[in-house]
């Protein structure tokens, strides 16, 4: 094995942070319920492959965020007062994290990030409703790192221990 030197590994590291975000972000932690279940007792079954469900799952709504418009928030005369780009989506087993990055500290900035998560979870629980499954989760604000490689930080943290520990059932 060849010898790494602390400053190579400085430099990676350092490199690896650079290129990623670190900053305010709403962070949603959403788990299909059912699905260890699902997997454990029917990952053979033909007619009712939960594999193929969560795969329909999460080809929906990448397809609906590449497809999507901004959403856009009027006045009272219906002019566009703020757009709003969908979250991030990142997803690993039947977890599904919503990450919206927050640039902008304007109170209507924020609360238009926080209503495109909700969407976005509204959105997941409809279409795992359809494929038989329902949603828990939690929502946090705060600091995040991430690349497309990792993600870390207090916020996700807390989104996850909601989801883990706090809710009790289907919301």
């Amino acid at each position: 094995m060849t010898l790494i030197s602390n400053h190579q590994l400085h430099k990676a590291a350092t490199s690896k942070i650079s290129n990623g975000f670190k900053g305010k972000s709403i962070v949603a932690f959403v788990d299909l319920l059912g699905f260890s279940k699902d997997i454990m007792s029917k990952w053979d079954n033909k007619t009712d492959d939960p594999l193929y469900r969560l795969m329909r799952i999460k080809s929906l709504l990448e397809l609906a965020i590449k497809n999507a418009n901004p959403h856009k928030f009027c006045d009272h005369n219906g002019k566009i007062i703020l757009k709003i780009t969908y979250p991030k989506l990142i997803t690993f087993s039947d977890s599904f994290i919503f990450l919206k990055e927050l640039e902008d500290q304007d109170p209507s900035y924020i609360l238009g990030s926080v209503l495109a998560t909700i969407g976005s979870i509204i959105e997941l629980w409809r279409i795992s409703v359809d494929e038989k499954f329902s949603i828990r989760g939690g929502v946090d604000y705060g600091e995040i790192f991430y690349t497309v490689d990792d993600l870390v930080g207090p916020t996700l943290i807390n989104s996850y221990n909601l989801e883990v520990k706090t809710a009790d059932v289907s919301r």
